[in-house]
């Protein structure tokens, strides 16, 4: 079975925009490497952390969703 999980390095440049969005935001930068990956996969994060939706910054609140 094929359930769509790849593995995604944590390169630099993923990082520093982590961190970036954990400074400026509520959100730790575990939460933050998850919404950064979303943005870079031109994809969605579904979750049940109305906290992670609450406090993604503006810019970012596309690729994060509540469930």
């Amino acid at each position: 079975m094929n359930y769509g999980i790849g593995f995604h390095d944590l390169e630099l440049e993923l990082a520093k925009e982590a961190i970036s969005i954990a400074k400026r935001s509520e959100l730790t930068f575990y939460d933050s490497v998850y919404v950064v990956l979303a943005k870079i996969k031109q994809g969605e994060l579904i979750t049940a952390d109305e906290k992670l939706t609450k406090n993604t910054p503006k810019a970012y609140k596309k690729y994060a969703n509540a469930l």
